[in-house]
């Protein structure tokens, strides 16, 4: 990482022509000695008896409101497993909380250039290409979307990419988080390698946002899916019927009460207000147009209530959006004065 950018600034004063293809040599070699470091580091813990994991949730890492993701993860490492953990952008150190340092020494970055990409693909196309076939085929038909289509379109290309680390490092399993691109490279790679590999599912099943989201093919094909809740494990199977609910675990998102001293909540006098706490990242699945309405419905009954949210949005423009039309109807229904804010 230290490298690839001291090289990108001395290219910084090259024709832009030339410091393209600069560029492209750079993430080449970064990428080499990213799989180099890999293959060193697999062999070593082979060597060692110790259980190889690979895994990769989102596009940046860390992420600040993902300590559901990264409590599983630190608990494969305190468990004895050899983790790697994949992202492609690096964020801000600041984003991951002090008890999950650990994750920090196993991440690895995915150096996603477009021919860094077009050559790990030509690299598995020369050696099975039959199988790349079948992959093409299989996601295509899942997809609908056409297979010259598909082999063009970039997060198909990236998996090939993602393979490639995955291929260095010879993991005994593969997990991802959601049904976005994470998920996708694990079931290329899962698929080329012969690699067994699982998905833990919140809500994004219930979205159609992603056109390679493939929900029915990921279910059928991990063997272990791990849900939420209950209800995350009935709606994955309605969606797959014919799925073995036995590989799907339910495993709730828990909070250790041991840290939280019991309080016995009484009702408000007459000269105080109800306080409401939400906690979450401010975007359209959470359903914050919805509490905004509650509380207007509630001051509409004369109960006296404020609402505190903790949480903001992160970098999606549509959660930027989201934000704005929050705050226009909360000043449309004048509750601007029991509503606040609280950021991250």
């Amino acid at each position: 990482m230290r490298l690839q950018t001291r090289l990108r600034s001395a290219m910084f004063t090259l024709p832009h022509a030339l410091r393209l293809r600069a560029e492209g040599y750079v993430a080449s070699f970064c990428h080499r000695v990213q799989l180099l470091r890999l293959r060193v580091e697999g062999w070593s813990a082979k060597r060692r008896g110790r259980r190889r994991v690979m895994a990769t949730a989102c596009w940046r890492f860390p992420i600040y409101s993902q300590t559901f993701v990264y409590q599983e993860l630190t608990q494969l490492l305190a468990n004895g497993f050899d983790l790697r953990f994949l992202y492609a952008r690096l964020d801000s150190r600041d984003y991951l909380p002090s008890q999950f340092s650990c994750l920090w020494r196993a991440r690895r970055q995915l150096i996603f250039q477009p021919v860094v990409c077009q050559d790990d693909y030509a690299y598995f196309q020369k050696r099975i290409p039959e199988k790349i076939d079948r992959l093409v085929k299989r996601l295509a038909d899942a997809s609908g979307m056409p297979p010259e289509e598909l082999r063009r379109h970039r997060h198909f290309l990236q998996a090939f990419t993602f393979t490639r680390m995955v291929e260095a490092y010879q993991p005994n399993y593969l997990h991802s988080y959601f049904f976005y691109e994470g998920t996708l490279f694990t079931f290329v790679a899962s698929y080329l390698l012969d690699i067994p590999r699982g998905v833990s599912c919140y809500a994004d099943h219930m979205l159609k946002d992603y056109d390679l989201k493939l929900v029915a093919l990921h279910l059928e094909e991990c063997r272990l899916v791990i849900a939420t809740s209950q209800r995350i494990k009935h709606e994955l199977l309605s969606l797959v019927p014919y799925v073995d609910p036995e590989r799907i675990l339910v495993k709730p998102n828990a909070i250790n009460a041991a840290h939280f001293p019991l309080i016995c909540p009484q009702e408000p006098d007459d000269s105080r207000r109800y306080r409401l706490v939400s906690v979450c990242r401010i975007e359209p699945k959470k359903g914050l147009m919805s509490l905004v309405d509650a509380v207007r419905i509630l001051r509409d009954r004369n109960i006296q209530v404020e609402w505190h949210h903790l949480g903001t949005v992160d970098e999606s423009s549509v959660n930027h959006d989201l934000r704005r039309k929050l705050q226009r109807l909360i000043k449309h229904l004048k509750i601007n004065d029991v509503v606040h804010p609280e950021g991250r």
